[in-house]
């Protein structure tokens, strides 16, 4: 396997994306997830230098699902690898009847169909950073979903479980400044101010225990091993941007800016829509204020 630090470069290089699409009811998402992963490790033997997985609702449910190649004779090759493979899982899980599900202006592919190429990514060496960031929280959604049958909600709990570990390593990087920041947001940038918790008590009763739990959790690489490499990914990513600068103006305008990317990747990566979105991230930054 490629290491998933891996500098990608065009110097003499002409990497390029394959791109794939699954149209497969949200029943069987975590059958397609798993397999993904297998694929990963098994059919093309980690031969790639990054992937990511994606949920997608709207037009279609779908999972796309990309890697990155050196060059196109080996996405051909990848490609040829993919189509043998996923072929065998869609006999497997062949349907009595195929469906259209489109929602909206959407190309209508059948139900439990996968396709190559229904969209494009253009390589761009700067996006490095960003890659290895999506690699990672891919992993996240396999630990997460991957196991048995989810619905859409469940995304929104995995996307709690991510939003709270960034928000317990700002902690523990600066609490002072990190408190200050969560404030500030929760009154200028995120829904209902801090109304949330009397708009959406059930909700927020029950991110604020969770918040509770993990903000307490003094090793969170043991006590919730399967956050541990976004636990790490994350807390690695903050130290290299923070560590040098040399007030709390300077980390609390880089810490926001971290935070704010890093919470619209992990929903814009799950699929959460956008009104969803920030009621979510709302009661989520709100119990992050309340523990402190």
């Amino acid at each position: 396997m490629k290491s998933e630090l891996y500098n990608v470069s065009s110097d003499n290089k002409n990497y390029v994306w394959l791109t794939s699409s699954f149209f497969y009811d949200i029943k069987k998402w975590h059958l397609v997830l798993s397999e993904i992963e297998a694929f990963l490790n098994d059919g093309i033997n980690n031969e790639y230098i990054h992937f990511y997985v994606s949920l997608k609702y709207s037009p279609n449910y779908n999972i796309q699902f990309a890697v990155l190649c050196e060059n196109e004779e080996i996405m051909d090759i990848m490609g040829v690898k993919f189509h043998e493979y996923f072929t065998k899982f869609k006999d497997k899980n062949r349907p009595e009847n195929y469906e259209v599900d489109v929602r909206g202006i959407g190309l209508p592919y059948p139900s439990n169909t996968y396709q190559l190429g229904v969209y494009q990514i253009l390589f761009n060496e700067k996006e490095n950073a960003f890659y290895i960031a999506q690699q990672y929280f891919s992993k996240l959604i396999f630990l997460g979903l991957k196991t048995e049958a989810f619905t859409e909600e469940d995304t929104h709990t995995l996307a709690v479980y991510a939003v709270i570990t960034v928000g317990k390593i700002m902690f523990n990087f600066n609490k002072f400044v990190a408190s200050n920041l969560f404030e500030k947001l929760q009154k200028a940038y995120f829904a209902h101010g801090f109304q949330i918790k009397e708009n959406f008590p059930e909700a927020f009763n029950e991110i604020n225990n969770l918040s509770m739990q993990l903000l307490a959790t003094s090793d969170i690489e043991k006590e919730e091993p399967w956050l541990a490499d976004w636990f790490r990914f994350c807390k690695n990513e903050l130290k290299e941007n923070l560590t040098n600068l040399s007030d709390s103006v300077q980390t609390e305008r880089k810490m926001k800016e971290i935070y704010i990317n890093k919470i619209n990747h992990i929903t814009n990566q799950l699929g959460i829509h956008q009104e969803a979105k920030e009621t979510l991230l709302s009661l989520v930054n709100c119990t992050l204020i309340t523990n402190t």
